[in-house]
């Protein structure tokens, strides 16, 4: 019995050292966010945990004018695996003509879809923001 063990835990440490460790690390995507519709808009999350990116489709006088805004983008850590790092998009909702956009780790940022200006309301748990001149936020993990 000991020796059977034996075996079964040193295969389990030869498996751990030959995959890859990402592998370990990979998470579920969360489900699907619900497009909305607000007056003349459909708005829908689309994209990775990479950059949170909102697809806008206008409908002006029968015709659909596209355009993509980017909410925020994250400068990844080569130290650390990407699927920890993604921060993706969970809800979509209007408020007070603004385009509020929420995320998984508690983000929440508006953007005025006309302009396409966005602003940070309240930092995703665990991230800090980057200076930059862009109109993208952009974040980062802190660890």
């Amino acid at each position: 019995m000991k020796n059977t063990c034996k075996k079964l835990l040193v295969f389990c440490l030869l498996l751990a050292a030959i995959v890859p460790l990402d592998v370990w690390a990979k998470r579920a995507v969360p489900q699907p966010v619900k497009p909305i519709f607000w007056d003349a808009y459909k708005i829908e999350a689309i994209g990775t945990g990479s950059s949170g990116k909102v697809f806008v489709s206008v409908m002006i006088k029968s015709r659909i004018q596209p355009k993509t805004i980017t909410i925020y983008e994250i400068n990844y850590q080569k130290s650390l695996e990407s699927d920890v790092q993604d921060l993706y998009i969970t809800k979509l909702e209007i408020y007070k003509d603004l385009l509020i956009v929420k995320t998984e780790k508690g983000g929440i940022f508006s953007c005025d879809i006309s302009s396409g200006k966005v602003k940070l309301i309240k930092l995703p748990q665990r991230y800090e923001q980057i200076p930059t001149t862009a109109s993208v936020i952009k974040l980062k993990v802190k660890w």
